[in-house]
């Protein structure tokens, strides 16, 4: 009896070693976990699934809130990635959207049967993260002049141009400065509704650094991007503003060459008024002289 026992035990355990792993059940893998990650509007919808060791294609449908089918890309379609690129799909960023993944075994007939699993909803407008800015930061006048490149995002303009997310945010988009003097604990914020702007009160000839970050503040919730790498820059000094000095040179010329002219005038007139008396004294004695000559 004890050797029939064994001798099933061994048996059962050599079928199991031989078994594959997964084919007592005979189902493919679901796809779990689905989730979207997006930056900048690049959108790519993710999923896990667990190894069975049965060979699987993906395929991936998207559905927009306002659409009435579902929508394939031919990239993600029979797949046998993990992971889908939908931006091009995604055509407007104020749209909600939902995906939906299924895992088909290797050689099944029965596609349609396969079920189908539902993502989360999802909005690139309010979803997608915001990515590092670049600035340049330049030390002027006793102040210092900030400018911010617009980041460029997967959609395009009429005219084939990348569009900015200062062309999708517009006034929702707001650029978030920190900065600090350089060896101080203490900070200071700054927010720009322009990319470009000048950050003044500082003190001159002194070393700041700054980090920025994008803002989006719609419908009263604030979101805030990836912060910048760090740079750091002298302010520059103060230069003497000339332009009074130039107003009080020009003014006290002017009463100068004013003052010049009223002296000229009136020493012209008093010259011809002495010329006229001379020449009419001139007159009186050439009368006088000659009556004298006819006595």
């Amino acid at each position: 009896m004890e050797s029939v026992t064994t001798c099933v035990a061994v048996t059962w355990l050599l079928l199991m070693a031989c078994t594959p792993p997964g084919s007592g059940s005979g189902s493919p893998p679901v796809p779990t976990n689905l989730s979207f990650v997006s930056v900048n509007f690049k959108t790519l919808l993710e999923w896990q699934v667990e190894d069975t060791g049965i060979p699987v294609t993906y395929d991936v449908e998207l559905l927009g809130a306002t659409w009435t089918t579902w929508e394939q890309k031919a990239e993600c379609t029979d797949s046998i990635e993990t992971t889908c690129d939908l931006t091009s799909i995604m055509a407007d960023p104020r749209l909600s959207y939902r995906a939906r993944v299924r895992a088909i075994p290797g050689g099944s007939s029965a596609v349609h049967t396969v079920p189908w699993v539902m993502s989360p909803s999802f909005v690139p407008y309010d979803n997608t993260e915001l990515g590092k800015p670049q600035f340049e930061a330049v030390g002027r006048n006793g102040s210092i002049q900030m400018k911010v490149a617009d980041l460029l995002t997967p959609y395009f303009n009429i005219d084939g141009s990348h569009k900015t997310m200062g062309d999708i945010y517009k006034g929702d988009l707001h650029y978030h400065l920190t900065y600090w003097k350089d060896g101080s604990s203490g900070r200071k914020d700054y927010q720009s509704r322009q990319a470009a702007f000048t950050l003044t009160g500082l003190d001159e000839g002194q070393l700041y650094c700054f980090h920025v970050q994008l803002l989006v503040d719609a419908d009263n919730t604030e979101r805030r991007g990836e912060e910048s790498d760090v740079k750091c820059v002298r302010s520059g000094i103060a230069k003497p503003d000339y332009a009074w000095i130039f107003l009080v040179a020009a003014g006290i010329t002017a009463l100068i060459i004013g003052v010049a002219l009223i002296v000229l005038i009136v020493w012209l007139c008093h010259r011809c008024r002495q010329q006229r008396k001379s020449e009419r004294n001139g007159t009186v004695v050439s009368y006088t002289a000659a009556a004298s000559q006819r006595g």
